[in-house]
């Protein structure tokens, strides 16, 4: 287990605000044109001056390039970016990001969108020289697979099976108890004491970098819920509201229209079962007919506020919202009560609820 403790206080620091973030910037494939709006940062460096990779690889160096804009939220591989490598004799990359490290030595990639840029520094080492070889191998024999499946555009056909192999690729690592994060850098394991768990300390060795991969493919599945997603105020799919009715142990939402198909498939990608698994009383879904989404619920006379989990089906024109508090003695989120009598704010002006007010009874 990954140092679950770290991660998941993380996560629960944010996981109050994220239905907010989702809908001030949801995942879209429109672009804007000025570069003081273009953000731009890698998903392997972690602050590092260098990546490492070994001599004769070849990778989308694209992949692992994040770029941000009010009305995007991708990698660069799926945007018109340019690439460059200050000494070709070391590494060299095409128009597309194709990158390969050609010999030992070290030179600067750069690459641009949109008038702004980001740089690294790109040491090539050896062939063997991480080590590993082994399972190396055996990660890149996984990845291979996964890019040979990968569609050029996600649709509601290809959707659920493209998150499969996104989750499954994740519980490949997983289970193998491998050395490596899903985006291929090479980690430094130390067991914590006393204890079966284990803290992982990340180095700047990108012994895989056909990972990157993975990250494209999770682009590709976020073009997708940006024009789909129930919960992003901008999308043509977000929900709407006819009326919010509340009793203690359950607040009920009916909309306007049924919950479609896309709907379901775009919640599942921004909610997917990882998601679920954070709360460790959420089951797995599987099949195409429901996904959770969150949603706060926000006392109006300083009483205790909540976090909300909603359950939408297909087909329906209900979504019903589960109030759950987090149990400090259980590391997780339980269910929790409304307090009758009370007002609560169901979501925030700004969320796809806009902040409908509902008075348990």
């Amino acid at each position: 287990m990954r140092n679950v403790k770290k991660r998941i206080a993380v996560f629960l620091s944010i996981m109050l605000i994220f239905p907010a973030i989702m809908n001030i910037l949801p995942v879209a494939t429109t672009e804007v044109s000025a570069a003081s709006n273009v953000w731009m940062y890698w998903k392997c460096a972690y602050g590092y001056k260098t990546i490492e990779v070994e001599q004769g690889e070849k990778f989308y160096i694209g992949d692992y390039v994040n770029v941000s804009t009010p009305k995007i939220y991708t990698v660069a591989s799926l945007v018109n970016a340019s690439y460059s490598s200050s000494k070709k004799s070391v590494a060299t990359v095409d128009k597309n990001g194709l990158l390969e490290a050609v010999s030992t030595g070290t030179t600067k990639i750069t690459v641009k969108y949109k008038g702004k840029k980001l740089t690294t520094k790109l040491k090539v080492v050896k062939d063997g020289k991480f080590g590993n070889e082994e399972m190396i191998a055996d990660v890149k024999g996984q990845l291979a697979l996964l890019e040979q499946a990968i569609p050029k555009k996600v649709t509601l056909e290809n959707g659920f099976e493209c998150l499969q192999m996104i989750e499954g690729y994740k519980k490949y690592i997983d289970e193998k108890e491998y050395y490596l994060e899903y985006n291929g850098i090479l980690e430094e394991r130390e067991k914590i004491s006393g204890s079966n768990w284990y803290t992982y300390k990340a180095k700047n060795k990108l012994a895989v970098p056909q990972a990157g991969r993975y990250y494209y493919l999770e682009a590709l599945l976020g073009k997708y819920s940006g024009k789909n997603s129930p919960v992003a105020t901008r999308s043509s799919k977000v929900l709407k509201v006819k009326s919010v009715s509340a009793k203690p142990s359950m607040v009920t939402i009916k909309l306007k229209k049924k919950v479609d198909a896309s709907q379901i498939l775009a919640a599942r990608i921004i909610y997917d079962n990882d998601w679920l698994k954070m709360y460790n009383n959420m089951p797995e879904l599987t099949g195409d007919t429901k996904a959770y989404i969150s949603v706060g619920l926000y006392s109006t006379n300083g009483g205790a506020s909540y976090f909300g989990i909603a359950e939408l089906t297909k087909g329906s024109k209900v979504a019903k919202l589960y109030p759950m508090k987090y149990s400090s003695k259980k590391y997780k989120y339980v269910k929790a009560k409304l307090k009758k009598g009370a007002t609560y704010n169901v979501g925030g002006d700004y969320s796809w609820t806009k902040g409908k007010k509902v008075k348990v009874k």
